[in-house]
């Protein structure tokens, strides 16, 4: 499997939250940002290393979402049925 046998992608309470002051090439980076850590697998889930294991699922999986929020009951309801027609064009 890409990401190995040590992540359990059905469970991620073993995660914490920490502060990282490295990026993944060990730099030191000038402001803090959270991670999740495991420290019993030293696992750590940086938010590039999200954005890499994310970008590697939408693309096994086809699925990008696309980014359409509507505020009111009628934009809703044109949304949804815009959605409808190109499936069933399909």
């Amino acid at each position: 499997m890409i990401f190995g046998d040590d992540i359990n992608f059905k469970n991620f309470s073993f995660f914490s939250k920490a502060s990282a002051d490295k990026d993944d090439e060990g730099n030191t980076i000038e402001k803090t940002e959270i991670v999740l850590f495991d420290p019993e697998a030293e696992i750590e889930i940086s938010k590039d290393s999200y954005e890499l294991i994310s970008s590697y699922l939408k693309a096994a999986f086809n699925i990008y979402p696309k980014v359409e929020k509507a505020k009111g009951r009628i934009t809703k309801e044109s949304i949804i049925e815009e959605e409808r027609m190109n499936l069933m064009a399909k």
